[in-house]
């Protein structure tokens, strides 16, 4: 009798050590995907950074000339750039935190809006009126602001998180059951 009892014991006991050993071992693996997704933004929205002030330069440059009645002669496309990694990673976002991922597609759509309208203005911009050519790139200034004021501290928040160290999270199981007012 103690021998099956023993047996059952032990079955018991490798089973919850399975059981507990995949939930460890499925909390990694999201602190390192975790990881990763902020590297590879920080990284690309570092980039963007660096690339700013000659954007932001030659947006006003363009300005200036418009406002002045040059002419100005514009590309004749300008393919809309993508995020790669943004794009890859987007359906993740949720292991970042709902504030990093507000601000994050806050940032790139900014960045997004920026690119639409710039290449709105290099493909109409010669028939554009001044005015409108002078809207347009205001518009993608602003976009840019707007991108960049988020992106400062969002790049540092990034960064934080890629020198996290693991910590196994032992938090308590809640239940809460809301009874709604009885008629």
């Amino acid at each position: 009798m103690w021998t099956i009892a023993g047996a059952i014991i032990a079955v018991g006991g490798v089973l919850i050590g399975a059981y507990v050993t995949n939930f460890v071992a499925e909390d990694y693996r999201k602190f390192r995907q975790k990881i990763i997704i902020a590297a590879g933004l920080a990284g690309e929205l570092e980039s963007h950074a660096l690339a700013l002030p000659l954007i932001r330069n030659a947006l006003l440059a363009l300005l200036e000339a418009s406002r002045t009645g040059q002419k100005i002669i514009f590309p004749s496309k300008f393919d809309v750039p993508t995020d790669p990694i943004y794009e890859k990673v987007v359906g993740d976002f949720g292991l970042l935190g709902r504030h990093l991922t507000r601000d994050i597609v806050f940032t790139y759509q900014n960045i997004r809006a920026f690119r639409v309208t710039f290449s709105t203005v290099t493909e109409a911009g010669a028939e554009m009126p001044p005015e409108m050519l002078q809207g347009a790139l205001e518009s993608c200034l602003m976009s840019l602001s707007r991108a960049e004021e988020k992106a400062t501290p969002l790049l540092a928040e990034l960064s934080t998180i890629t020198q996290e160290n693991y910590r196994l999270r032992l938090g308590r199981i809640r239940i809460e059951i809301i009874e709604r007012d009885r008629v």
